[in-house]
């Protein structure tokens, strides 16, 4: 595996109305795009749980885990959740077996 190419992640970033991807975004998608038969996803909450301690604890809460991902506009987890759900739909509208993990499905389907 190497590093999407860049046109691969400009296009990510139009699809989200010009807010960086997350470096989770960015991976998923790739992995999206690839030719598999099966794919799981998990370890993703979209900004929806706080850090694991030591990471950054500045984030002590799940609401302040969206705060900072918003912050001087850097992510829109929101976005990112709308255009996942998306093309994991598409996908499996074409037959392509996408698995998602506990938390994964948790946080991209919940309100």
């Amino acid at each position: 595996v190497e590093m999407p190419p860049i046109d691969f992640y400009s296009r990510l970033r139009h699809d989200l109305e010009g807010v960086m991807p997350t470096t989770g975004l960015v991976a998923t998608t790739f992995f999206l795009s690839c030719p598999v038969d099966h794919l799981m996803l998990a370890g993703f909450t979209f900004f929806r749980t706080a850090y694991k301690t030591g990471y950054n604890d500045s984030i002590r809460t799940e609401a302040d885990a969206r705060r900072w991902a918003v912050s001087g506009g850097r992510h829109d987890p929101e976005r990112e959740r709308r255009l996942l759900r998306t093309r994991i739909a598409d996908l499996r509208s074409k037959g392509r077996n996408v698995s998602l993990g506990p938390n994964v499905e948790r946080h991209l389907y919940s309100e």
